[in-house]
């Protein structure tokens, strides 16, 4: 799992509970995890449109389950940010 580019704005477009504003149901912008040396996840940029279905292929090892955890907020990313359906995951993990 990996990505590229510098996006720095979360735009908005979808209306939530507590006037939250989001541009998607997921977001993440530079989201990495590294255990030791490794990256597990290095870097990705996402956006997963409201209403969308996306599935999560690859070999063993190549950071599904990461990916999810963070987004869960079971684990915290090294470095980036992620946004699901308008919460920070770090600051505010489901």
């Amino acid at each position: 799992v990996g990505g590229g580019g510098t996006r720095s704005d979360m735009d908005v477009s979808v209306s939530l509970p507590e006037n939250r504003r989001v541009a998607s149901a997921i977001a993440t912008v530079g989201l990495t995890r590294t255990f030791g040396t490794r990256k597990a996840v290095d870097a990705l940029d996402l956006e997963v449109p409201e209403g969308a279905f996306y599935g999560f292929l690859g070999s063993n090892g190549a950071g599904k389950s990461t990916t999810i955890n963070m987004l869960t907020g079971l684990l915290a990313p090294t470095s980036g940010r992620a946004r699901v359906v308008g919460y920070d995951v770090t600051a505010e993990p489901l």
